[in-house]
């Protein structure tokens, strides 16, 4: 099933209103493809591209440092052509603060607006920041950007949530487990055999497929040799 839209451009505003921790200068990003298809997003940072060939669908780039302050971020996303959709486009810039991790879900939202031929627009490409957290032995939280759904299954466990709106999921024993919306797999939640804090995302392209994202969701910290020298600073 192709997706509905052409091509979708999108630079976007995100501010990361946390406080410094590290003081090196450095914050950290995690960014999550919740976008179902075949072709993967091109991510960049700054003009540089994070992922060489795209971030694949249902896939996340893994942690990396990013100077502090702002900077513009662009998501693009080739469909095929047949479908005759013009090209959303948006501006703004991601605020990367000193020692603060956050994971970001790239996901699609519906246009209400229709256009003088009554046909609709395509979706918009949105953004949401979720923070970094530390929880005690297997942490796993759950996220759907899914505007319409709200009752998934996550392994034998039914969960009913509000789209955007973090569910932490309790009893959690690190263990593989499928992910359900209405008796159908849409995803698979791969787990970990080392306890630590997860994410656990499900997207869709508001034609009836769905993407399932796991990643790591743990505070980050600047390694030793990165470091500024504390003692070299002046009094």
């Amino acid at each position: 099933m192709k997706t509905p839209f052409s091509a979708l451009i999108a630079v976007f505003s995100l501010i990361i209103p946390l406080s410094a921790q590290e003081g090196d200068g450095l914050g950290f990003l995690n960014i999550v493809n919740l976008i179902p298809g075949k072709i993967p997003a091109d991510v960049t940072i700054a003009g540089k591209e994070l992922m060489p060939g795209g971030l694949v669908a249902g896939s996340a780039t893994g942690w990396f440092m990013v100077p502090v302050g702002g900077k513009p971020i662009t998501i693009a996303l080739e469909q095929p052509e047949d479908t005759k959709l013009l090209i959303e486009k948006a501006s703004g810039q991601v605020e990367l603060v000193d020692g603060v991790a956050n994971v970001i879900a790239i996901f699609l939202q519906p246009d209400n607006r229709k256009k003088k031929d009554g046909t609709p627009y395509p979706p918009k490409i949105r953004i949401r920041s979720f923070p970094a957290f530390d929880g005690k032995g297997f942490a796993l939280t759950f996220v759907s950007t899914c505007p319409d759904d709200t009752r998934f299954q996550l392994g034998p466990n039914r969960i009913e949530t509000k789209p955007l709106d973090p569910l932490e999921i309790p009893k959690w024993s690190g263990a593989p487990f499928d992910i359900l919306r209405n008796g159908k797999t849409i995803g698979h939640a791969t787990g970990s055999s080392e306890a630590g804090s997860f994410y656990l995302f499900v997207g869709t392209n508001l034609a009836g497929e769905y993407v399932t994202a796991f990643t790591s969701a743990g505070t980050q910290t600047v390694p030793p040799w990165m470091k500024k020298d504390k003692t070299a600073e002046k009094p």
